[in-house]
C-alpha cells in the first residue's frame, strides 16, 4: 500500500504501557529523547533528536538525524527510507508502526482517540509526559552524559535541519540554558546538603519552583503509605503561603498513576482536562505536577498551575519541573534514612548501659517497632543480686571510697553478665537485677542465670582477697524462672526496658527474704530447669510476701562435675 498525504496517516506507538497514536497533521514530525519534539522519547538509547518524519511529494519518509544508536525500519537500519502502511520504526527499543487512515477504516477502527498535533502549534503536543523510572536511572548516570542529568536542558527554535546559522543559535540557546540549569541544580543540591528537616528542605525547594518556573500556585506533598493518601506539607502562591490550596486531582492522579510527569499545557483544550470541575473554577491555564518518585517508591508530589494565558507552561519548564522532583524525593528518602540511624544510634545508646553488644546488634536488628522494643510474654529467668550490710559498711567510709568500691564491684559483675548475653535491668543502689531470657528469647536462660550467679559470688570474692583498702563485702542473690511481660514500659516521656509480673516478684523475695550472705537461692520453677546441670539443695517452705501459697526454694550449690 502507498504512502499518504497530510492527514491521512498517524503513528502508534507504548509508553510505559499506555498506548498512544499521532495523527500526522503536520509535513515535519520530529522524534527524540527533548520534551520539545513532537513525539518524546525519555529512554536510554534515545538521542535528543533522534528521527524525523517528514512529507515529500505526498510521500512521507522517516530520516535518521545523526543519532547515536541509529535508526531502524522493520529491522534494518536506515538513513532515509520511504514508509509503506505496517512500516515499524525502532528507536532505541521504542516501536512506532507508520499506518494510513485508509488502512485502519478497513480494520474497522474509528478515529477516535488520535492525538491531532495543530499545524499551527509549535510546542508540540497539548500534554507531555516524562517518565520518571528513567529519570532515577539518567540522574545516577557516569560522567560524561550529555546533559546534566541525562536530559536536553535547553528548548530549540524550529528550522530547517540543515541551516548552519540555525544550528549555531541552537547551541548558543544550550549553552545559555545549560549554565541557567546547573545553577538551579546546583542551589537544590546545596538545599538537601544544608537541611536536616524535611520540612525546611521542602520550603526551600518550593523557593526554587518560584524562581525558576511561572508558577501562580505550588504544592509538595508527601505520600502517606498507611493511608494511601498524599499529605501537604507545603502550599504556596505568587503572594505568599497558604493554608489550603486546591488542586486537580485529574492531573494529580495521572502524574501517580503513570509514575511520569504531567505537562497540560492548556487545560481547555485538553478534553481530559477541560471538563474538571476544579479546573474551571480556578481558571486553570496551564498545570504540571510530578511523583516524587524514587528508586520504585512513590514518596509524594509536586504540583503547579498558572492562569496566565500570555506564559503557559513548557516542556522546558516540565524538565525543570522533573529535575526537582526528583531530588526532592532524594531529599524525602535521607530524611527518612536519617531519622532510622538518629533512632538506631540513640536505641543502641540506650540499650548498651544494660545489654552486652551482640544482644544490642541482635535487638536493633530484629526487635525494634517504630523506635520502641515489643511488648510481649516471654518465658524468662530474673536474678536480683545485693550486697548485703553494705550500707552499714558504707556508713564507716568516705563518699568517695562508697562510690570506688561500688563501681569496681558492678564493673566485675556486668562483665560476667554480658558475657552471657544477659541483660542488665537496672542498678538499685547496692543491688542489681539482670534477666535472662529477654528480649532474646534464650531456651537456657535458667543455666545462664544460674552459671552467673555462682560466677559473682566467686568474682566478689576475688575481690575482697584484692581490694585490702575495702572491708569484705557479701552478697545475696535470689532467682526466680517463668512468664514475664517484658518491653519498654514506662510514660511518654521516659521508657525503660524492664520485666514485670509474679516473677519478677518472687525473684525478688529469694533474695530479699531467703538468701544469705553468700548464698544462691532458686525458686522451684529454675530448679526444674536446672537441676541436672547443677547441685541444689531443698530448703524449708517459706510464705513469701504477697503470696497465699508456700514456696520450695532451692539453694543452688555448685555445678555438677
Amino acid at each position: 500500500m502507498s504512502s499518504a498525504p497530510v492527514g491521512d496517516s498517524f503513528l502508534r506507538y507504548s509508553l510505559d504501557g499506555e498506548a498512544f497514536e499521532v495523527h500526522l497533521q503536520r509535513p515535519k514530525i520530529v522524534i527524540g529523547r527533548a520534551t520539545d519534539c513532537d513525539i518524546s522519547i525519555l529512554r536510554s538509547g534515545v538521542s535528543r533528536r533522534h528521527a524525523v518524519v517528514f512529507l515529500n511529494d505526498d510521500t512521507w519518509f522517516v530520516q535518521d538525524l545523526e543519532s547515536s544508536n541509529g535508526t531502524f525500519v522493520n529491522g534494518k537500519s536506515i538513513r532515509q527510507y520511504r514508509l509503506t502502511d505496517g512500516d515499524v520504526i525502532r528507536i532505541g527499543v521504542e516501536e512506532i508502526e507508520f499506518k494510513t487512515l485508509e488502512a485502519r477504516e478497513e480494520e474497522g477502527c474509528a478515529t477516535d482517540g488520535l492525538l491531532f498535533l495543530d499545524e499551527e502549534e509549535s510546542d508540540t503536543t497539548l500534554t507531555s509526559y516524562i517518565a520518571l523510572g528513567e529519570l532515577d536511572r539518567y540522574i545516577e548516570a557516569p560522567k560524561g552524559s550529555a546533559s546534566l542529568v541525562g536530559l536536553p536542558l535547553a528548548r530549540t527554535a524550529e528550522g530547517p535541519l540543515s541551516s548552519a546559522s540555525q544550528e549555531k543559535r541552537q547551541d548558543a540557546d544550550l549553552l545559555k540554558r545549560g549554565a541557567w540549569s546547573l545553577h538551579v541544580f546546583s542551589r537544590a543540591a546545596k538545599a538537601l546538603l544544608s537541611s536536616t528537616r524535611l520540612d525546611e528542605i521542602l520550603e526551600k525547594m518550593m523557593d526554587l519552583v518560584f524562581e525558576s518556573l511561572p508558577a501562580e500556585r505550588g504544592l509538595i506533598g508527601i505520600y502517606d503509605e498507611a493511608a494511601d493518601t498524599v499529605r501537604p506539607v507545603v502550599t504556596r502562591s505568587r503572594k505568599g503561603s497558604t493554608q489550603e490550596l486546591r488542586i486537580s486531582r485529574s492531573i494529580a492522579n495521572e502524574a501517580i498513576r503513570s509514575h511520569n510527569a504531567v505537562l497540560v499545557r492548556d487545560t481547555s483544550q485538553d478534553k481530559r482536562f477541560s471538563q474538571e470541575q476544579s479546573i474551571a473554577l480556578l481558571e486553570i491555564r496551564s498545570a504540571m505536577c510530578a511523583p516524587l518518585y524514587h528508586k520504585g517508591r512513590l514518596e509524594g508530589l509536586i504540583y503547579v498551575d498558572t492562569r496566565s494565558f500570555k506564559r503557559p507552561f513548557s516542556g522546558q519548564d516540565l524538565e525543570v519541573l522533573t529535575t526537582l522532583a526528583v531530588l526532592i524525593a532524594v531529599g524525602v528518602e535521607q530524611t527518612r534514612l536519617r531519622k532510622v540511624i538518629l533512632r538506631e544510634q540513640e536505641m543502641r545508646t540506650r540499650l548498651a548501659r544494660y545489654a552486652s553488644p551482640r544482644v544490642v546488634d541482635r535487638i536493633i536488628l530484629d526487635s525494634l517497632v517504630a523506635g520502641e522494643m515489643i511488648v510481649e510474654e516471654r518465658e524468662a529467668s530474673i536474678l536480683f543480686a545485693d550486697l548485703s550490710g553494705f550500707t552499714t559498711l558504707s556508713e564507716k567510709m568516705a563518699p568517695t571510697e562508697v562510690t570506688r568500691v561500688l563501681n569496681s564491684i558492678y564493673e566485675r559483675l556486668t562483665k560476667l553478665v554480658f558475657d552471657h548475653d544477659g541483660t542488665l535491668d537496672k542498678f538499685m543502689g547496692d543491688g542489681l537485677m539482670v534477666i535472662f531470657g529477654a528480649p532474646l528469647p534464650q531456651p537456657d536462660h535458667a543455666a545462664r542465670a544460674g552459671r552467673v550467679a555462682l560466677l559473682m559470688q566467686r568474682e566478689l570474692m576475688r575481690f575482697n582477697k584484692e581490694d585490702e583498702d575495702a572491708p569484705p563485702v557479701r552478697m545475696r542473690i535470689g532467682i526466680n524462672s517463668g512468664p514475664v511481660v517484658a518491653g519498654d514500659i514506662g510514660s511518654p516521656q521516659r521508657k525503660d526496658y524492664t520485666v514485670i509480673g509474679d516473677t519478677v516478684n518472687v525473684a525478688s523475695r529469694l533474695e530479699s527474704y531467703v538468701a544469705k550472705p553468700g548464698q544462691v537461692v532458686i525458686g522451684p520453677k529454675t530448679y526444674d530447669l536446672v537441676r541436672h546441670f547443677f547441685r541444689c539443695e531443698p530448703l524449708p517452705e517459706t510464705a513469701l510476701k504477697g503470696r497465699q501459697h508456700l514456696v520450695r526454694p532451692y539453694l543452688l550449690v555448685a555445678p555438677n562435675s
